[in-house]
C-alpha cells in the first residue's frame, strides 16, 4: 500500500509563512529604529551592503513617492484578499509565496497606519533604493508566485 503525501492547505501555509514574515519584519524595523541613525550607513560588506535607516512614504524600493493613501488601500486589500482567495489558486500549491506577499504587505501596512510611512534600512549598493524585509518578501513572493503560475500554463 502506497502512502499519499498530504500537503498543508494553502491558507494554513500562507498564514504560517505570513505571520513569521510579519514578525521578522516588525522586529527588524524596531531594531533599525532603535539602533540606526538616519542616513548613517553601517557597512556589513564594505562598499556593497549597508544598513542605512530612512523613512519612505512611497512603495517598495522608494517608488511612487507620495502615494500613501493609495498604498494603504492596496496593502489593506492584499491583507484581506490573499487569505480569502488563496485556496482557489492552483489547488493550493502556492501558499508559501502568497504568505511572503501577505506578511510583507501586512508589515508595510502596519507602518503606514501607525506612522504614515515605512521604515527602510537595507541598502545594496547596486540597487536603486533602500528597502526593508517586507519589500523583499513581497518581491520574492511575487516572483515565486509568477513562476508558479507560469509552470502551470498549458
Amino acid at each position: 500500500m502506497r502512502m499519499r503525501r498530504r500537503s498543508i492547505p494553502t491558507r494554513v501555509s500562507l498564514l504560517l509563512v505570513g505571520l513569521v514574515t510579519l514578525a521578522l519584519d516588525l522586529l527588524t524595523k524596531h531594531l533599525a529604529q532603535q539602533d540606526l541613525k538616519f542616513f548613517t550607513p553601517v557597512w556589513l560588506v564594505p562598499g556593497a551592503l549597508s544598513l542605512t535607516r530612512v523613512s519612505n512614504a512611497g512603495a517598495a524600493f522608494g517608488l511612487m513617492g507620495g502615494g500613501g493613501p493609495v498604498l494603504v488601500v492596496v496593502g489593506a486589500a492584499a491583507v484581506v484578499l490573499l487569505p480569502v482567495l488563496a485556496p482557489r489558486i492552483l489547488g493550493g500549491t502556492l501558499g508559501v509565496p502568497l504568505g511572503l506577499m501577505w506578511g510583507g504587505s501586512a508589515g508595510n501596512l502596519y507602518d503606514r497606519l501607525t506612522g504614515g510611512q515605512v521604515v527602510d534600512f537595507i541598502h545594496v549598493r547596486f540597487w536603486p533604493g533602500i528597502f526593508n524585509l517586507a519589500d523583499l518578501a513581497i518581491v520574492v513572493g511575487g516572483v515565486w508566485f509568477a513562476v508558479g503560475l507560469w509552470k502551470h500554463l498549458p
